[in-house]
């Protein structure tokens, strides 16, 4: 039941019971209460701390999959258009070299 107090409320309840009164019994009902909901902002804000490390190192984990994802895409796109751009230049150079080839056959037997 206590854990279900939001981290404002609890502060609220210090900060009430910084004001209590001076009745004996009820300070040491007070400062028991204080001691509690001290422990609990701590252990709260531990929790926090340690919630926002573990999303921060998730976040860097999904960026650097993204970003590898993006690249590789990238790269296989490069791959493919220099792969083809690359047979593009070898057709024509054999094709070149074909024709020069033909022209020198015909010279040499004519």
């Amino acid at each position: 039941m206590w854990l279900n107090y939001t981290l404002a409320e609890c502060e609220s309840i210090v900060d009430w019971i910084q004001q209590a009164g001076d009745d004996a019994e009820l300070k040491v009902c007070v400062e028991f209460t204080k001691t509690a909901v001290e422990a609990l902002l701590m252990h709260l804000n531990d929790r926090k701390s340690i919630l926002a490390e573990y999303f921060e190192r998730w976040k860097t984990y999904a960026d650097t999959g993204r970003e590898f994802r993006t690249q590789w895409k990238q790269f296989v796109t490069d791959a493919r258009a220099v792969s083809f751009t690359h047979l593009v230049v070898v057709v024509a150079v054999v094709v070149v070299v074909v024709v020069v080839v033909g022209v020198m056959v015909d010279k040499l037997y004519c």
